[in-house]
């Protein structure tokens, strides 16, 4: 809408008169228009113009007011959205919120690396690294070797891709020069707080089992070595009353009670920063003089994307990094399946408990 037409629009609506044909005349002639075509607008307005002018100017006016409308709205819809951005950016995320998320999870998978490192006799600058050897570096490129062959498969699932993506690249690490010694390397799968399956890739040798199940519903903590064909049934857990015996259910994952019984105002908060494209707050927690453990959370799940954890008793160092999370997946059952297999040699250890001797 130009000059000429915001005159008109606001115009009152009188009644028709000789008077308002003349002011209407009047306004075309003090308008220069640019376009030749629009001459008898500015030298000649005969009566039948100014009356379809004067008929069809009250239809400027609604789409006049929709556009007023439509800005205003925007710019209360702008002011109220940065409004709110700006509310969420001072709200800081607490150790409460995180505790209330992982409250809520029902079922976790995540990766956990150990490195230990022998202090000096002062016990507070590190030496050479402890030599374990049965974590060898020809035990780690035969890792990668088997990590690197399984990812040419073709059926792995998002999750199988995802998992062996961060094995291989947590272990090629400890091939570079001037890296610590890796003592551990453990997978653990946890659903519903009381079925945990930890699968041991490192250490690995005589005696050393790799794979652990506790099904808690179930009451039993079984171990299998597969390279020795053995199955181990560590504990039946049960409570005895009388003559009857019934398997005691238990929960006791730790990734979950470690976090549930932080009191909230031990957390310290530390600054913001990013871990694999993601936006985190940290949160550092001392256990006693020995121990620390340090939560790195995803500000929007308010779960942790990495937990580390630096513990010492004087005479050696070790470090524990929890990483590459996965939340709420389905968990095969099988996972937690503590049947024995064919071909294994079964060695039982069964514990019974008086009643109400464990469990929460």
């Amino acid at each position: 809408m130009n000059d000429l037409e915001r005159q008109i629009a606001n115009i009152p609506l009188p009644q028709e008169s000789p008077e308002l044909d003349a002011r209407i005349a009047m306004l075309f002639r003090a308008h220069e228009r640019e376009d030749p075509e629009q001459d008898l607008f500015r030298d000649s307005v005969d009566a039948s113009s100014i009356k379809s002018l004067r008929f069809n100017r009250s239809s400027w006016i609604p789409p006049m007011l929709i556009r007023v409308s439509l800005v205003t709205a925007a710019v209360v819809l702008v002011a109220l959205t940065m409004s709110l951005m700006l509310n969420i950016g001072v709200q800081p995320v607490a150790f409460g919120q995180v505790q209330d998320s992982v409250g809520q999870v029902k079922t976790v998978s995540y990766l956990t690396v150990m490195t230990s490192l022998m202090l000096e006799s002062n016990g507070n600058e590190p030496s050479e690294e402890i030599e374990l050897p049965f974590v060898t570096q020809s035990d780690i490129q035969e890792r990668i070797d088997f990590l690197q062959t399984k990812l040419k498969a073709l059926d792995l699932s998002e999750l199988e891709l995802a998992e062996l993506n961060a094995e291989l690249s947590a272990i090629q690490s400890f091939l570079a020069e001037g890296a610590p010694n890796l003592s551990g390397l453990v997978w653990q799968r946890i659903s519903g707080r009381d079925r945990i399956r930890t699968e041991t890739v490192f250490p690995k040798g005589e005696g050393m089992m790799q794979l652990s199940i506790f099904n808690g519903r179930d009451g039993r903590h079984i171990a299998r070595d597969d390279e020795q064909k053995q199955f181990y049934i560590l504990s039946t857990f049960r409570v005895t009353n009388g003559t009857e015996s019934q398997v005691l259910p238990d929960s006791t994952a730790d990734f979950f009670d470690d976090i549930l019984s932080i009191p909230e105002h031990d957390a310290e908060r530390l600054a913001e920063k990013v871990i694999d494209e993601i936006p985190v707050i940290g949160f550092k927690i001392k256990h006693g003089d020995t121990m620390t453990r340090t939560y790195w959370i995803d500000k929007d799940s308010r779960l942790p994307v990495r937990i580390e954890e630096q513990a010492s008793d004087g005479m050696f160092l070790s470090q524990t990094v929890l990483s590459s999370f996965t939340y709420d997946a389905p968990l095969d059952e099988a996972l937690f399946d503590v049947k024995t297999p064919e071909g294994y040699d079964v060695l039982e250890f069964e514990t019974t408990f008086s009643n109400g001797g464990l469990g929460k």
